[in-house]
């Protein structure tokens, strides 16, 4: 984003710690700090009332020190957005008299304000050009999650379910390809991996098992590969359709459903590392959906997916493992 007045530079860190639901620690499980997720659904108490956090926020000192020397001091926020009950709940930190560049603080929110997710994110503001509490640097959001959630980043991998695709009881799509070994069921909140139980042979294929030759073990794991590769192909497909229409006038925005947007922010960076997030939407809702921008997109993706399941790494494996056992020269 692009400011018309002078903003801070260098990045602006927000560290969520101590975490408690009605006092008690949130287990570690449900926290991702890579992600900068946490979720809050699905605890034993599931009509806890209140959730409180310690939050620190570091600025790079230099950066901060030259901006105030320009344009006075600055003041930090951290803001609680909820779209789904229009909350906006802004949290107070007290800035370090020993680092000028750290605030630090201890927040609180409470359940019956808050539905779906929240955004936590710092704010730093100041006054710039005679206008008073101006932005001038953001950190990075932290998402908490109040309630279960269709996002691939929450949900950790895709169900997968057993099921006998010519049973009356197995969903549509398992009966209309009753021969196939696995389809992927699309029509849910968060896709679902269907396998056949009466497709023979595949479950011995599928299930762990201890001592495997290495021909059973090289199977094993090319079926497994082959499944997870032909799913994300179709997730990628139903992503991409999924990107709204272009606008005129209007930029472009992510689809409504998350699992596509996690999808589609895993991809699209690999296929051109030099575009920045919007010029990659662009390009996804235009020119790699026709020909011949299309072809160049799909060879990509495909080759991409490969790596992102570790189709070739389980394949290497599998071979040097048949090598030495002289069952492949």
């Amino acid at each position: 984003m692009i400011f018309p007045y002078p903003t801070l530079r260098g990045d602006v860190e927000l560290t969520i710690s101590d975490i408690r639901i009605d006092g008690a620690p949130l287990p570690q499980d449900y926290i991702q700090p890579n992600d900068r997720l946490i979720a809050l659904h699905g605890q034993e108490t599931a009509t806890w009332q209140r959730l409180s956090f310690r939050l620190d926020v570091q600025t790079n000192p230099g950066s901060l020190r030259q901006f105030e020397e320009e344009h006075g001091p600055v003041t930090l926020s951290v803001t609680a957005a909820c779209r789904p009950t229009n909350t906006r709940q802004p949290i107070r930190l007290e800035r370090s008299t020993l680092d000028p560049s750290i605030w630090s603080g201890k927040g609180e929110l409470h359940r019956s304000q808050y539905r779906d997710k929240a955004q936590l994110q710092a704010i730093l503001t100041a006054k710039v050009d005679g206008l008073a509490y101006r932005p001038v640097a953001t950190s990075d959001g932290w998402t908490l999650y109040f309630d279960p959630s269709e996002s691939f980043r929450v949900a950790g991998s895709l169900r997968v379910v057993w099921c006998d695709f010519k049973d009356e009881t197995a969903p549509p799509i398992a009966k209309q390809f009753a021969d196939s070994a696995y389809v992927v069921d699309l029509d849910r909140s968060l896709p679902e991996i269907l396998l056949n139980k009466s497709f023979e042979g595949l479950e011995p294929i599928l299930r762990d098992a201890k001592d495997r030759s290495p021909i059973e073990l090289a199977l094993h794991d090319i079926t497994r590969m082959s499944i997870a590769r032909s799913v994300w192909l179709a997730l990628l497909h139903d992503a991409m359709s999924a990107i709204p229409p272009e606008e005129e006038n209007e930029e472009l925005t992510w689809p409504e459903r998350e699992w596509h947007v996690d999808v589609l922010r895993r991809i699209l960076p690999e296929i051109d590392p030099g575009k920045g997030e919007s010029e990659l939407l662009r390009l996804a809702s235009n020119d790699w959906r026709q020909h011949p921008g299309s072809a160049s997109f799909a060879a990509r993706a495909e080759a991409i997916i490969g790596d992102l399941v570790g189709a070739n790494k389980a394949l290497r494996k599998s071979t040097q493992a048949l090598i030495r056992q002289g069952i492949v020269t």
